[in-house]
């Protein structure tokens, strides 16, 4: 396809080996058939799944890696895609890259390659009056959502959120909505416990060696029973689950 036209030039991130990242120049295919194109302007880190893949810790990675899934951009040209104009502005799992290339729903031609391109299915486009830097947190933001859903939080209820990175402060927002009271974040770092408290937990505890004890204390009096479990697959994913002994005491792990 030596003929096709290219746009940029345009940069990207790629994990060369384990500890090793790289920006470097690339040239971005044009749309051909049923794609749209998109100009990114910005794209959101995912500290776990990024950093368990820079790391080496992710088995399934092979290298050069190119990282990044959660990209806010401006279509800025459209073949074929009805729904899709230039000038809107669109989510999408495109890679940490100037540009990206999104492909038509399944039973739509594209042009067959699959590598670094993105499916129009796991795109939206982005509402008015939300920023580019906002739409970026929906995938991680759909993650502690499947938490509290699980929860299935009464009014009323407590939480514990175990862990506030990206994750567990959007959880500890997603809580506070669902009425969750008291919401606890329990976390080693400082600056992440204020942040939590900023955004609407009623008390935060440092993880040390005492922490279950401060919760069960806080939440329990002495006699709640919480189950908790921690993703082997997704360093990122909350699992809670509702314990008999005491209904309404929950805890989410949240990397």
């Amino acid at each position: 396809m030596s003929d096709v036209k290219k746009i940029g030039p345009g940069k990207k991130v790629v994990f060369q080996s384990a500890g090793k990242v790289a920006v470097e120049p690339y040239s971005q295919q044009a749309p051909v058939s049923n794609e749209i194109l998109v100009k990114t302007k910005a794209s959101l880190i995912s500290p776990g799944t990024e950093g368990a893949c820079l790391s080496g810790k992710a088995n399934w990675v092979s290298y050069p890696h190119y990282p990044g899934y959660s990209n806010a951009g401006d279509i800025i040209m459209s073949v074929g895609i009805k729904e899709y104009f230039v000038g809107q502005r669109i989510y999408s799992g495109v890679q940490h890259q100037s540009y990206g290339l999104i492909q038509g729903a399944s039973d739509d031609a594209g042009t067959g390659q699959t590598e670094g391109f993105v499916s129009v299915d796991s795109t939206a486009l982005i509402p008015e009056g939300v920023t580019y830097e906002q739409a970026t947190f929906a995938a991680l933001g759909a993650v502690a959502l499947y938490g509290i859903r699980r929860a299935a939080i009464v009014p009323g209820e407590s939480v514990v959120v175990v862990g506030l990175g990206i994750v567990g402060q959007l959880a500890v927002q997603l809580a506070r909505l669902s009425g969750a009271m008291p919401v606890i974040g329990i976390d080693p770092l400082q600056y992440r416990r204020d942040l939590a408290e900023c955004l609407g937990a009623d008390e935060t505890i440092n993880s040390d060696s005492t922490w279950v004890e401060a919760v069960i204390k806080k939440v329990g009096g002495g006699q709640c029973g919480f189950g908790c479990d921690r993703s082997q697959s997704s360093p990122s994913a909350i699992h809670c689950r509702r314990r008999p002994e005491r209904p309404g005491c929950f805890i989410g792990f949240c990397i």
